[in-house]
């Protein structure tokens, strides 16, 4: 089958004009489910900033921050700069190395 010049200009022309007035994709957003396990957990950080970058930690309500086993943590960075998403966690990751116990 022999496609003319005019009929693939149509084609580019449709496929651009479709482009130009798809809407913007809404941004990356993860829900969770409740924390898991029988125990109500409780909020024992929730800090935030203008941006909307976020930490919240939750620990077993029957456990102690003092002495806690167990911890469920959500963090969230809306702008990770130009950084690739695996270049991100490996600066996050680098970064937090630094920062724990060596054993």
């Amino acid at each position: 089958m022999t496609v003319s010049r005019t009929a693939w200009l149509g084609i580019a022309l449709a496929a651009m004009l479709g482009a130009a007035t798809t809407p913007a994709r809404a941004a990356e957003r993860l829900v969770t489910g409740p924390p898991p396990g029988p125990t109500p957990w409780t909020l024992v950080t929730d800090k935030s900033n203008a941006a909307g970058a976020f930490l919240r930690e939750q620990i077993p309500g029957d456990q102690r921050i003092e002495s806690y086993r167990d911890i469920l943590t959500s963090q969230a960075f809306p702008n990770p700069g130009a950084d690739t998403p695996s270049a991100f966690l490996q600066r996050i990751v680098a970064g937090a190395q630094g920062a724990c116990e060596q054993g």
